[in-house]
């Protein structure tokens, strides 16, 4: 089960690499 969920984190760490980070990154500079 672990592994499945890793897999699924990965996907959508790549599918959503390109919305999320830049979010991280405001937060992390706003904060």
């Amino acid at each position: 089960m672990s592994n499945f969920k890793y897999l699924l984190d990965c996907v959508a760490t790549e599918a959503g690499s390109e919305t999320l980070l830049p979010e991280k990154a405001q937060t992390h500079i706003q904060s």
